[in-house]
């Protein structure tokens, strides 16, 4: 997904020692497409994008000026928060209390800016994959203000973004606006790719807010209600309107385009949806039934779990999941949000009791198909020992567990277990994922029913994360937790796998070169050297930490079909030899 600045907050501190200013990899599919436009054969098919595609939850402070300003003219709704006595919690660079206190969300110093409005929601999608409603930044004399006004003498937000001198806050305001004319100068090829090629999406959290269902508490927190309670003083009518914009902005800009045969059946809770959004704009957003109505229809809420061993479940509103048949494979995009389910810790079962057989059930076990592609946004097989430090770290304390994001599949072992299990019939099945910031490639060789004569499965996961989201910790630290250690992980008595991640094996020349020089990379080079200076290529062949793009190409012979997973994150030549780096999984 788009961010507009970076992977750390838009602190003082993150603007005033901005290291460098990295590409957007999203437009590499435009590279592709323009390179192949007459070779069918070479082009991309298919752009499949895994969740977080806007960052709603940490917006660049300038940049919110320009949507609100935008949101004002285009959709032209004028919406009142429910349950909101404070305007001043509404101020642009002020949100923390609004989001994080009265909201009851987990978004931290990443609030000052988070979204909230309806309007906003849809005007951070218009402007995150196109240039074309941007207009000039506001002057330093405009942000200064806004900066004085709204930060500067309110104490509680010192803490999060202080200026000492002005001089701090003019080399900020100059940075900011250096990172906005970046992302947007990547804009007009990110807009041809997405209208040149078929895109799927899914949503992960950001689309919404960060951290969304991450645990049970916060589905009491944020929704306001415990399942089967009619507590009115529990409930939490501000909560629930962000999270129903940011659904409803989802539903318009990346749901419709994914089943558009349901917002075309009329008798659909898809097109009943469509249709109050559509009655918000000619009521110019007055009338509050409207409003109700459409977070009836489209909120999930807490409900009893499906068993002793889940709690709670989260039901209600569109299924979201789908199905595509490409006749040569077929794919399933799978919903891990709003059809969850926690279990007695109160952690996430990411499909819970009563969806995991509707949605691994979508698919076919015709022979025609000769693999399965599933679509999930977190990584079903993830990186062992950051996982296995969620889960220790997650029996600690709540704040640690929501801090290192514990919602990997794992988080519940036998939802981890039910979901390779009821994958297998499909013989040959290919994950991908996104969600971690950084890439790599995993086969594993699954093994059920143990005995004297096991069945077996075949596995791919291919991680591409993110496109312009790269942080810190995914440049240099996670490539030194061994990442190429294949294990033997026993499930069960009669289930266990071993999982195998890839190493690209070409030497540094085979891969190619950085020219700092060349003035055609000019905004990737200095990501490029601090990267050299950062991991070593052979650690960057297994786990690549900076902005990507997986480019996946399938063949098969008489030994299976083999996965070749591209991953771009330098913008050489498209004609040149393959990606950066290059991994080959072979289901058999």
């Amino acid at each position: 997904g788009g961010q507009m600045a970076g992977g750390e907050p838009q602190t003082t501190d993150y603007y005033t020692k901005m290291k460098y200013l990295d590409i957007d990899t999203l437009s590499i599919v435009d590279d592709i497409i323009s390179s192949y436009s007459s070779d069918t054969s070479k082009r991309p098919q298919q752009l499949f994008l895994t969740g977080d595609q806007v960052y709603c939850d940490d917006v660049s402070d300038l940049l919110l000026f320009l949507l609100e300003d935008a949101g004002s003219v285009i959709v032209g709704i004028t919406e009142s928060l429910p349950n909101l006595t404070d305007s001043s919690t509404l101020s642009t660079l002020a949100r923390y209390r609004l989001i994080n206190n009265m909201a009851k969300m987990t978004s931290g110093e990443y609030a000052k800016c988070a979204l909230a409005f309806l309007a906003e929601y849809y005007c951070m999608y218009l402007f995150t994959w196109a240039d074309t409603l941007w207009t000039d930044l506001p002057s330093y004399t405009e942000a200064q203000g806004y900066y004085l006004m709204n930060v500067l003498y309110d104490p509680m937000y010192l803490n999060h973004f202080e200026f000492h001198t002005l001089d701090t806050m003019e080399e900020y305001y100059n940075n900011e606006c250096k990172t906005l004319l970046n992302f947007k100068s990547f804009l007009p090829k990110v807009r041809r790719a997405l209208a040149n090629i078929p895109t799927y999406m899914m949503f992960d959290d950001h689309d919404i807010t960060d951290d969304w269902f991450i645990d049970q508490q916060w589905c009491y927190d944020v929704m306001g209600t415990e399942p089967n309670s009619n507590d009115s003083s529990k409930r939490n009518d501000l909560g629930k309107r962000i999270i129903q914009n940011g659904m409803s902005a989802f539903t318009v800009f990346q749901m419709c385009g994914n089943s558009p045969e349901k917002y075309n059946d009329a008798t659909s809770i898809e097109a009943d949806i469509i249709s109050k959004l559509n009655q918000l704009y000619t009521e110019g957003g007055s009338n509050n039934a409207t409003w109700d109505y459409i977070g009836s229809k489209i909120l999930p809420t807490p409900n009893s779990g499906s068993g002793s061993d889940e709690l709670m479940q989260l039901k209600g509103g569109p299924d979201y999941y789908y199905y595509l048949d490409c006749d040569y494979y077929q794919v399933i995009v799978l919903n891990s949000r709003t059809r969850r389910g926690y279990n007695k810790h109160g952690y996430p079962r990411l499909l819970s009791g009563g969806t995991i057989e509707d949605q691994l059930n979508q698919g076919s076990t015709d022979t025609k198909y000769k693999f399965t592609i599933i679509i999930a946004p977190a990584p079903v097989f993830g990186h062992t020992k950051l996982e296995y430090l969620q889960i220790k770290i997650s029996h600690l304390c709540r704040g640690e567990a929501l801090e290192y994001d514990f919602e990997c599949w794992r988080a519940d072992e036998s939802t981890f277990r039910s979901l390779l299990e009821k994958t297998t019939k499909y013989r040959r099945i290919i994950f991908l994922s996104g969600d971690v910031h950084y890439a790599y490639t995993a086969q594993i060789d699954y093994k059920y029913d143990l005995g004297s004569s096991p069945k077996s499965a075949s596995f791919a996961q291919l991680t591409s994360s993110s496109f312009k989201n790269s942080i810190t910790k995914t440049i240099g630290s996670v490539q030194r937790l061994s990442f190429g250690l294949g294990d033997d992980v026993e499930l069960s008595s009669d289930v266990e796998y071993n999982i195998d991640f890839k190493t690209d094996k070409r030497d540094d020349d085979e891969r190619g070169s950085i020219s700092y020089g060349d003035p055609g990379y000019n905004k990737y080079c200095s990501a490029a050297k601090i990267h050299k200076s950062t991991a070593s290529y052979d650690e960057m062949s297994t786990v690549v930490g900076l902005d990507n793009l997986g480019e996946v190409t399938f063949s098969e012979d008489s030994s299976g079909v083999t996965v070749t997973n591209k991953i771009w994150f330098k913008p050489k030549n498209i004609t040149d030899e393959g990606a950066w780096t290059i991994h080959k999984v072979t289901l058999k």
